[in-house]
């Protein structure tokens, strides 16, 4: 490529610059593959905007509901995203479009049409077996573009590509059980939480049956896994990069349900005895690992997570007290209540009669004994018993009537017989009604069990206390069914028993019958609780199924009930979290048993929510247990226990709002969000990180100065809303003092630096609290003050931390002040970032110093340009240089991209000052980048368009009308807008080769002086056709043909021509098309030319020809004499042969005659 030095000179006219400039990053490649558009120079704005937002995209068939939630990729990972608190976007992989800014609706645009990326995370994970992908494209540019990315499982075979992978690399492999997974750490690494050591063993026990074996090693592997008992080893997690982007996989398949997809009872289940946590921490490793922005939302109101506990009123007095002690203490539970009856204790039988028994109303008689039949429950429970009989009503019948020795006289023949499901009215001095519920069978039965029918109100006579304690939200009351019982033979579904009737004939599920009975229960609670207000609500009940029987007439029952608000543990779903099981039916399937609470236990729990679960129920009976030592801290990464309708409206709710947020992303040292949120999100918490890209949280602004920061602990700021609304959060990052933490949390506070002075007002009604303050360069403070009262306070030169205790009564004003302050970030004053400049070119850069001390100048000054915002590695350092000169001359790189510079100064008290903000130079050139004409080989005198188009090397941008002048061969170009290209219209007479090229550009928008001419020269040929005739004779007789042949050949290369027309004329008429004969006959002469041609490669027309004349001439008179004997002859032959024939026909019918 040649590089020419084009003229640099002012236009005439200086067209306008536009006051806004999309300024673009050429693309990143690793192969063409990454880049987003072709002829488009993809990168980041000068904004150099980081997006927040994650997208999980399911590969492969997609349904958001289908198999719940075992076998259900899309949900369960997006609980795992959902615990990070990071806004999100979840579709599948065919609703992924093209790069773009404007999405059309219901798509996904990975990428602006800059080429900017819009997510800063994928995850990707496979719906089934078979690799399929959708958009494959769109997805390696996003992460060739930077997009980090993530890849579960059996995703890695549909886009092997992003692990530097091929298809057949990935082997998907089903396998029997295996008994254990055994993990070898190759790496030691930490997810925050837990670390583990190269060279550590862990094995996870359980079984799981399918694993995508990848045993080809890429970048950085951190464990690999060998199942037992088959030995079958791969690599377990391992990351690269493709592109810009990094990329890790994980081995886990969450589209099914051996991974935590079993009930996970126990010390926390799989999670602790089988040692699952170890995936557990290895993915939410890979998630610290590709987050750039680590803003979060709290997952549960002003706690990392919520626990619902469950306590199931297994017991007959129907519902307990517990302890106020754990109440008070922030423990909260849900009391699920049997409000019409209980379980009873079955009676085993024997053959015959009881001892001491008579009344045998058969032969065929069992007995047995019903124990703990209820006498009173308040103040305590009284148990009684009774003995009973089973036998046939007909004669060899079968079992099928039963009487109980109600009055206790030792015979049967007074008691009342009863069939099943009839009340045992008889039973005085009993509490409730006891009928028959069940047998095993009738043909030869061992068991039976009376069923009782007791309302909740006839067990407790004053539930004052559980009403106060649901007013004050300590208690949430719903049903565990109606009844927990056993009911019908062994014959009914297991999943059915509690909810089985008599009809008469048969034991049956009866939906009608169950929406009544819960319609009872309903009431009775109401009557009992209170219907609204005092932790029942009436129209809102929460539901658990006792038993854990989960049977579909059922839930069409409890889905008819508009009432029933939600139900714990829906059927065989054992996952722990929230999912939807459509769009109106919400899910809290799995839960942990909840009976001890122990250190260890609750730190698994602690350990559940800060990987990957934030939200989970665990189950207790009856007064539940409590475990003072765990603090429920706000504000911080602890859990809180809630109740199961507070869990799902504020996952809901919070889940809406990370799904809707429209914008997301840092820029120019501030954080942005911008969302949607319904009003009925309630008290939800920001978390923003007190330290990003070099700078420190200074404060923030919203929308509708809803926010108030209540904590700020060293890591991250706590910004609360009380509701939901549309919302715009920009958090301002910088290098002013400000307080780094605080030792409990506020009811709110703000800060403001002006030079020398942080001003804070914190406001809490109680209560004494450390401050501490991050000085920065400022160093020591002069003093601190309190409502402008000076207190103590103690300095760390090592830490530069300042920290001193207030105490507070409602609004405290605190002054931090310094005697002197170092220099303020410079203003950055010249080059304008809306100008370009040529590739090594000179150029002056100017700021102003800027001090708050009164008489301070500048000493000195460092200035930094780099490739990237962060300045990771500059290119251009200059060091600490001692001049009072507020500018620098640089040389500018050869290469063409976009760079950022920024300075920071010192003043002449050697005090150093914070960096400026960062602006920006384009370096850039001209590119000539395409050619063509309108003809390359066309016929002398034809008129010729030459086109040449010229691009910005930088953007890609076309320079066009606007951007300057263009001369062709010292000829000023015209500007072509239809086809984006410069032209100049030319014309030859002359056979010969013209060359046309970029002579030289005025470019009035940036100056840019130098050029790349990567097409070369445009070369035109005019040609003719020299066409010759050439017969074979040119003077003949009259009658004799001639033969023409008609040649044609090329006047610039004297090449033969091949393929064309040529139209003959024949004394000026037209006559014939290339060769041809012609005869005469009579004497003549005949002049043969080319009137036109058509030639087919060049479509050239203009031609030179010769004339050919032919004579015909008159013929001897010998030749004429033998002629007219040759002709005569054979009039006499033919004559002749007529007259043979004739004879010959006379001959033949002469004789028939005879």
């Amino acid at each position: 490529m040649d590089s020419l030095h084009l003229i640099s000179k002012k236009c005439s006219l200086i067209y306008l610059i536009l006051l806004l400039v999309t300024l673009l990053l050429p693309p990143a490649t690793v192969a063409n593959s990454i880049s987003p558009i072709s002829n488009m120079g993809a990168g980041q704005s000068f904004e150099n905007k980081i997006p927040i937002k994650w997208a999980l995209i399911t590969l492969g068939d997609y349904n958001y509901y289908y198999r719940l939630p075992q076998f259900n990729p899309t949900q369960k990972t997006e609980n795992w995203i959902q615990s990070r608190g990071v806004p999100y976007d979840e579709f599948p992989d065919d609703l992924i479009e093209a790069p773009t800014n404007n999405p059309s609706p219901g798509k996904y645009p990975l990428q602006n049409a800059d080429g900017s990326i819009r997510y800063q995370v994928i995850v990707l994970v496979q719906w089934g077996t078979s690799p399929r992908v959708t958009n494959k494209e769109y997805i390696l540019w996003a992460v060739g573009n930077g997009t980090n990315a993530i890849i579960f499982g059996f995703a890695a075979k549909s886009i092997p590509e992003l692990l530097g992978l091929k298809e057949e690399d990935v082997i998907i492999k089903s396998s029997g059980n295996h008994i254990y997974l055994e993990c070898t750490v190759l790496k030691t690494f930490n997810d925050g939480l837990v670390e583990y050591k190269e060279g550590d063993i862990e094995k996870m026990t359980d079984y799981y049956t399918e694993n995508t074996i990848i045993q080809k090693r890429v970048g950085t592997v951190w464990f690999n896994i060998t199942t037992g008992p088959e030995k079958l080893w791969f690599y377990g997690m391992f990351n690269t990069t493709y592109g810009k982007g990094n990329v890790w996989f994980n081995f886990v398949s969450p589209h099914h349900d051996k991974f935590l997809g079993g009930e996970p009872g126990g010390t926390a289940g799989r999670w602790e005895d089988s040692n699952w946590k170890f995936a557990g921490h290895a993915i939410n490793f890979m998630f610290n690992n590709v987050e750039k922005v680590g803003v979060k939302l709290l997952n549960y109101k002003r706690w990392n997570g919520a626990i619902v506990y469950r306590l199931d009123q297994d017991t007959t007095r129907g519902i307990v007290k517990i302890d106020e002690t754990a109440l008070q203490a922030g423990w909260v539970y849900d009391v699920v209540i049997c409000p019409l009856g209980y379980l009873t204790r079955e009676g085993t039988l024997s053959e015959g009669m009881p001892e001491n028994y008579t009344g045998a109303p058969s032969s065929k008689v069992k007995h047995g004994v019903f124990s703990e039949i209820v006498v009173k429950i308040d103040p305590e429970i009284v148990f009684t018993k009774r003995a009973f009989i089973v036998y046939n009503s007909s004669v060899d019948g079968p079992y099928d009537t039963m009487k109980v020795d109600w009055n206790q006289n030792f015979n049967f023949e007074d008691d009342v017989p009863h069939t099943y499901w009839e009340n045992h009215t008889e039973a005085s001095g009993i509490l409730g009604t006891y009928y028959w519920c069940y047998i095993d069978n009738e043909t030869d039965p061992t068991r039976c069990r009376l069923g009782w029918w007791c309302p909740l109100r006839d067990r407790i006579k004053d539930f004052t206390w559980w009403r106060e304690m649901g007013k004050h939200g300590y208690l949430r009351y719903g049903f565990h069914s109606w009844h927990h019982q056993i009911c019908g033979n062994k014959t009914v579904d297991p999943r059915a028993d509690s909810y089985v009737m008599w009809n008469g004939r048969n034991w049956i599920m009866n939906q009608t019958w169950i929406m009544l009975k819960y319609e009872e229960a309903r009431n009775e609670l109401a009557y009992c609780l209170g219907s609204s207000g005092y932790g029942f609500e009436a129209d809102k009940c929460l539901h658990s199924v006792a038993g854990a029987q989960y049977h579909d007439v059922l839930y069409n029952a409890l889905g008819n009930l508009s009432w029933i608000y939600l139900t714990y543990h829906q059927g065989d779903q054992k996952e722990i979290g929230w999912y939807l099981c459509n769009p109106w039916q919400p899910a809290s399937p799995g839960f942990l048993c909840g009976d001890d609470m122990s250190d260890q236990k609750l730190h698994a729990y602690q350990d559940l929510i800060n990987t990957l679960y934030p939200y989970f129920t665990i189950i207790g009976h009856n007064y539940g247990s409590y475990n003072l030592n765990y603090s429920f801290t706000p504000y911080s990464d602890k859990f809180v226990f809630a109740h199961l309708d507070e869990s799902f409206e504020f996952w809901f709710n919070a889940r809406y709002m990370k799904r809707n947020t429209v914008n997301a992303y840092a820029t120019n040292n501030k954080i942005i969000l911008e969302y949607k949120a319904n009003n009925t999100l309630r008290d939800y918490v920001w978390k923003f990180p007190i330290r990003y890209n070099g700078k420190y949280f200074n404060g923030f602004l919203d929308n509708r100065t809803l926010g108030k920061i209540k904590h700020i602990d060293g890591k991250y700021v706590y910004i609360e809303f009380n509701e939901g609304d549309n919302e715009k959060i920009e958090a301002v990052y910088g290098n002013s003092p400000h307080i780094h933490q605080l030792s409990g949390y506020l009811e709110k506070i703000s800060q403001e630096y002006k030079p020398k002075n942080l001003h804070l007002q914190l406001w809490n009604v109680s209560g004494t609290i450390n401050i501490k303050v991050n000085c920065m360069r400022l160093q020591q403070p002069a003093s601190v003050s309190v409502n402008g009262s000076l207190v103590g306070f103690k300095y760390n030169p090592i830490t530069g931390i300042c920290s001193f205790n207030i105490t507070l009564n409602g609004l405290e004003i605190v002054d931090i002040d310094w005697a002197k302050a170092p220099p303020n970030p410079p203003t950055l004053l010249s080059p304008d970032p809306l100008r370009r400049f040529n590739p090594y070119e000179n150029v002056t850069f100017i700021w102003k110093f800027d001090d708050p001390d009164t008489g301070d100048t500048q000493f000195a000054y460092r200035f930094q340009l780099s490739q990237n915002y962060e300045f990771t590695s500059p290119i251009m350092d200059t060091g600490k240089v001692m001049e009072s000169h507020t500018q620098s001359s640089q040389k500018l790189p050869s290469e063409v991209g976009l760079y950022y510079w920024r300075v920071k100064t010192w003043d002449n008290q050697d005090t150093e000052g914070e960096w400026s903000d960062v602006s920006i130079i384009i370096v850039d050139r001209l590119i000539i980048s395409d050619k063509k004409a309108t003809a390359n080989r066309t016929s002398v005198g034809n008129d010729v368009t030459v086109y040449f188009k010229i691009t910005r090397e930088f953007d890609n941008k076309p320079f066009e009308e606007t951007s300057g002048i263009v001369y062709i061969n010292n000829i000023k170009a015209n500007w072509d807008e239809a086809n984006k290209y410069w032209k100049i219209n030319v014309v030859q007479n002359s056979v010969g080769e013209y060359i046309y090229k970029v002579s030289y550009i005025v470019d009035c928008e940036y100056n840019i002086a130098t050029i790349v001419d990567v097409v070369g020269e445009q070369k035109i040929v005019w040609d003719q056709l020299i066409i010759t005739i050439i017969a074979d004779k040119t003077i003949v007789p009259v009658d004799e043909v001639v033969k023409f042949e008609v040649r044609a050949k090329y006047a610039y290369d004297d090449k033969t021509a091949i393929k064309f027309t040529a139209e003959i004329l024949k004394n000026g008429t037209f006559f014939a098309t290339n060769n041809f004969t012609d005869s005469s006959n009579i004497p003549c002469t005949y002049q043969y030319t080319i009137g036109s041609v058509k030639e087919e490669t060049y479509g050239l027309t203009a031609f030179k020809s010769n004339t050919i004349i032919i004579t015909w001439t008159p013929k001897p008179f010998t030749q004429f004499i033998i002629e007219w004997l040759a002709s005569v002859a054979l009039t006499v032959a033919a004559s002749i042969q007529l007259i043979v024939v004739g004879i010959i026909i006379y001959l033949v019918m002469k004789k028939r005659k005879e």
